[in-house]
């Protein structure tokens, strides 16, 4: 009897606990091409982010998770980029009307970009960022169902401080192999548009997503 009761208890509390927990996430491709025909030239790049994230239910209206983002891109001819970026954060519950809620999401972020361009016989130029900041900026979000929630981060109204270190190295290919280093930092304050956002948000950002509650 008592192992029945445990085992009626466990599934009761795995079932209660799944329930306060929702995974989502956006992903965005951006591709542009364009040309000049009076120098005869044309250009292509491409550009793919994914941040998947995973949160937990404390309460009715709050909760706390963290998400992933993960950026490629090729600018230009010769470049390449890559960003890695992790950002803890908690929400709460502001306003709800019908289907629709808005919530006020504050966290902190931890990124790394990292840009490179090659020049054949020249050399090679790399620019690495690494950026930490805190944040609070509202969500607009949209139940279509019990299950499934898009959410639109409305970064046009963020709050936040950000702390950024750029380190850059340049490399020349002679027969020396002459190689320089230029170390930057930066600080700045944002209130409006993240337009330091190193993953390429800029101002009048709009991340369009979705969450799924288990």
């Amino acid at each position: 009897m008592k192992k029945l009761i445990l085992v009626a208890f466990a599934a009761l509390l795995s079932v209660s606990l799944s329930a306060q927990i929702y995974v989502g996430g956006s992903f965005n491709f951006n591709s542009v091409n364009s040309s000049d025909k009076l120098l005869d030239t044309s250009t292509k790049s491409n550009a793919l982010t994914f941040a998947p994230m995973a949160g937990y239910y404390l309460s009715e209206k709050f909760s706390a998770g963290a998400r992933l983002t993960v950026m490629t891109a090729a600018p230009a001819a010769n470049t390449s980029d890559f960003g890695f970026g992790l950002t803890p954060f908690a929400r709460y519950e502001l306003l709800a009307a019908g289907n629709f809620k808005l919530l006020a999401e504050g966290g902190i972020d931890f990124f790394t970009y990292t840009s490179k361009a090659v020049t054949a016989g020249v050399g090679f130029q790399k620019d690495t960022q690494t950026s930490v900041g805190i944040y609070v900026e509202p969500v607009l979000t949209y139940a279509l169902n019990d299950k499934i929630t898009l959410e639109a981060v409305l970064n046009v109204a963020r709050l936040g401080f950000t702390s950024t270190t750029d380190k850059g190295v340049y490399h020349v290919d002679n027969p020396a192999g002459d190689t320089t280093t230029d170390d930057r930092s930066r600080s700045s304050f944002n209130l409006g548009a993240n337009a330091d956002d190193i993953f390429g948000g800029g101002i009048g950002t709009i991340a369009i997503g979705f969450t799924y509650n288990f």
